[in-house]
């Protein structure tokens, strides 16, 4: 009976884990995080940030300080939150600001979705400065991925309120395409 005291009291204590586990609430959504995605296209420049709405709603409170965030109103609230989609990011080619040309929102889940298009560049160095980090926590990281059309990762970084900006060389139409790199992957 001595040799089975341990494995039964391993299992015991693996029983306990397992339900302490269980019974451990799960985080319903990063609001610490938000994960954005350069996509170079044959014809533009095209950003796409994934962030929770209660994280990213100090950054929408100054365009309008009194605005309120309830999924019911997003309907109301989309030439709002276009305007805010505009200003997340700041991107520049030879020192001139891109002006975006067209800005989307939509709500998945407990997030909000950003997609902005710009002009594309000419061949060089184009800076893209993440504006929202300002205000956000000094915890908060925001996850870049540059991606090729076509879906080869060219570059990802992670950016803070110390670091909120990264430079890409922006390709010739001709480019070659590089091998894929893993990217970090926004939640679902």
């Amino acid at each position: 009976m001595g040799r089975w005291r341990l494995p039964h009291a391993l299992y015991r204590a693996g029983q306990a884990a397992l339900l302490g586990l269980l019974a451990a609430p799960a985080p319903a959504h990063e609001i610490m995080s938000s994960w954005t995605t350069v996509r170079l296209e044959p014809d533009r420049l095209e950003l796409t940030t994934k962030i929770a709405a209660e994280a990213v709603w100090p950054a929408v409170q100054t365009e309008a300080p009194e605005a309120i965030f309830e999924v019911e109103r997003v309907e109301e609230l989309r030439p709002l939150l276009e305007r805010c989609a505009r200003r997340l990011h700041e991107l520049t080619a030879a020192g001139r600001p891109l002006l975006a040309t067209r800005a989307e929102v939509k709500v998945v889940e407990d997030y909000l979705e950003f997609r902005v298009a710009y002009p594309r560049p000419a061949p060089g160095v184009v800076r893209v400065e993440a504006r929202y980090l300002a205000r956000m926590s000094p915890e908060f990281e925001a996850n870049f991925s540059v991606v090729q059309a076509g879906g080869a990762v060219l570059l990802s970084r992670t950016l803070d309120r110390q670091q909120p900006s990264l430079e890409l060389p922006w390709p010739q139409r001709s480019a070659a395409v590089p091998k894929k790199a893993a990217a970090p992957s926004p939640p679902r």
